[in-house]
């Protein structure tokens, strides 16, 4: 009797524990608590992300991540929500990265000075071979993009890039083959080559174009001093949709830029 009594009382507080963590009022039958325990197991595994990635940011206050995540597959994973990574350096973040797709949640607002100096991005995804979309992670826009989506050769689409006219573009888009959609945002004023991707759409091409830097207003010392190459393939499309011949060669050059 006394045996059962204990056994009995031992059921009764796993099933308080259970109650506990997974924040419910349920009551559970012996059969029960193996599904119960597993729901305590989830929850744990939950804090335990939490925590990990709170170390791994440095509670926010991290703003180097360079290497951060290369040579690893993230593809399905989600970053715990909340958690912010404010950042200055993204050189390598993702170089070499093996999944299909980056991992959700991931969330580099800048929560610091807007005046703090940008790193350039060298290299942030590239060789990473297998990379199909890249989306907004709310990355900055930094001095220089070099060799950024280098050698991407899957990836399909960038949902923005973020730059200003004195932003460079060395390499940036060497080998990214299968390109169909970026879209840019700011302004672009320094020379941009994206004659390896043929398979840019419409939409992606006029996104480059309107933000190209009016270099025919005011001092017009810089005019005619930078080109825009794209790939035969894109001019085609842009000749194909253009209202009247010459039409987004005249956009082009009317804004003082050469085009090859």
């Amino acid at each position: 009797m006394a045996k059962k009594k204990y056994e009995e009382s031992n059921i009764a507080n796993i099933a308080t524990t259970i109650r506990e963590k997974i924040g419910t009022e349920n009551t559970y039958k012996t059969s029960e608590m193996a599904d119960g325990v597993n729901e305590v197991f989830e929850v744990g595994k939950k804090e335990a992300m939490q925590r990990y990635w709170s170390r791994f940011t440095m509670d926010g206050t991290r703003l180097n991540y360079a290497y951060s995540f290369s040579y690893c597959d993230l593809s399905g994973y989600e970053i715990p929500q909340g958690l912010c990574m404010p950042t200055r350096n993204n050189s390598y973040i993702f170089y070499s990265y093996l999944g299909e797709e980056l991992p959700k949640g991931i969330d580099f607002s800048l929560q610091t000075d807007e005046n703090i100096a940008y790193y350039p991005s060298h290299s942030g995804f590239a060789f990473s071979i297998n990379l199909k979309w890249i989306p907004d992670m709310n990355l900055k826009a930094v001095p220089v993009y070099n060799a950024t989506y280098r050698t991407c050769r899957k990836l399909k689409g960038i949902e923005i890039v973020r730059c200003n006219e004195n932003t460079t573009f060395p390499n940036t888009f060497n080998e990214c083959s299968e390109l169909e959609y970026i879209r840019f945002e700011g302004v672009i004023g320094q020379d941009i080559n994206l004659q390896w991707s043929p398979k840019l759409s419409l939409e992606s091409l006029i996104s480059l174009i309107d933000c190209l830097k009016q270099y025919l207003d005011g001092d017009q010392a810089d005019a005619y001093t930078k080109t825009v190459t794209l790939s035969a393939e894109s001019w085609a499309l842009l000749k194909a949709e253009e209202p009247q011949e010459y039409w987004w060669e005249d956009q082009i050059y009317n804004k003082g830029w050469n085009f090859a």
